[in-house]
């Protein structure tokens, strides 16, 4: 008997991807996205299971972790974090691939003072989408489906997503066309289950660069040793310091990508431009280097 291949039976098949994003307390020190992708019986399977332990109580990863902790009841606290961490055992075995981007926004602020900080966003959005649509090809998956997170509020996908269909360079990028792309709520276990995720990377970071630097998180770690399946990247200090430099040689060459790109656009030659160029170009080489 000749068994199936996995990676044939992938390609029959889409890939359900389900997106959100989380930031400090202040939203001034680290922004993250977050990315999971799997088929639909996996998705599935993972939300009955997510639902039982939840006891299909809405689930907001901040809030989960926070809800109790100056509760005179310690036992609800512990309660939480118990759940807490059977969810993230949940997601780390599930089978789901993924991709958590997170970025250091004081480092951004400090090289990149005279820019928005919605550029920050847009970057670390690109980063998450360019790697998930890497994994997916890598993984064998034919079509891919996309469902973000659509509250109100700075930063959130559904709003990145938003801006950046809206720019005029977008078409050049190759990330979303052609696939489903969808929005739904925090009601949704999977739109939840993505929360956890975007949470975790979002604190790996922060531990590392906030006021209080603290060892990397059990969840964390359990999400991270999942063979590959979840991965982690996180954009700080040194990547914009050699993104600056990258800037400041935009136009000294007098013609070449830069210029051809602006004339393309339509787009006049400014700081905004040349940075909004630096991301265009770090995602087309993520894309071929994939």
């Amino acid at each position: 008997m000749v068994m199936p291949n996995l990676r044939d039976n992938l390609l029959t098949q889409n890939a359900i991807i389900f997106g959100d994003e989380s930031a400090d307390e202040t939203a001034q020190r680290v922004f993250a996205v977050a990315g999971l992708m799997g088929t639909e019986e996996q998705w599935d399977g993972l939300v009955k299971k997510w639902i039982i332990a939840t006891g299909g109580k809405e689930f907001h990863a901040a809030e989960w972790e926070t809800e109790y902790s100056n509760d005179p009841d310690r036992d609800k606290h512990k309660t939480n974090c118990r759940i807490y961490a059977e969810l993230t055992q949940l997601v780390a075995s599930s089978g789901l691939h993924g991709w958590g981007v997170g970025i250091d926004l004081a480092a951004y602020r400090d090289f990149f003072p005279h820019i928005t900080q919605d550029y920050a966003y847009h970057k670390c959005f690109m980063e998450m989408a360019d790697r998930l649509v890497g994994k997916a090809a890598q993984v064998g998956f034919s079509d891919l489906k996309f469902t973000f997170d659509h509250r109100r509020g700075e930063g959130n996908t559904g709003i990145l997503y938003e801006w950046m269909t809206s720019q005029p360079d977008w078409g050049e990028s190759g990330i979303f066309f052609g696939n489903e792309i969808s929005f739904s709520s925090r009601k949704n276990p999977r739109i939840q289950i993505a929360d956890l995720v975007a949470r975790e990377t979002m604190k790996g970071l922060d531990n590392i660069i906030g006021p209080k630097r603290r060892p990397m998180r059990k969840s964390l770690i359990a999400l991270a040793t999942t063979d590959n399946r979840l991965e982690f990247d996180y954009l700080v200090r040194e990547y914009f310091e050699d993104m600056r430099k990258k800037l400041e040689q935009c136009i000294k060459n007098g013609e070449g990508e830069y210029f051809d790109w602006l004339q393309k656009n339509k787009m006049p030659d400014n700081i905004n431009s040349r940075h909004r160029f630096l991301i265009w170009q770090d995602a087309e080489q993520l894309r071929h280097t994939q």
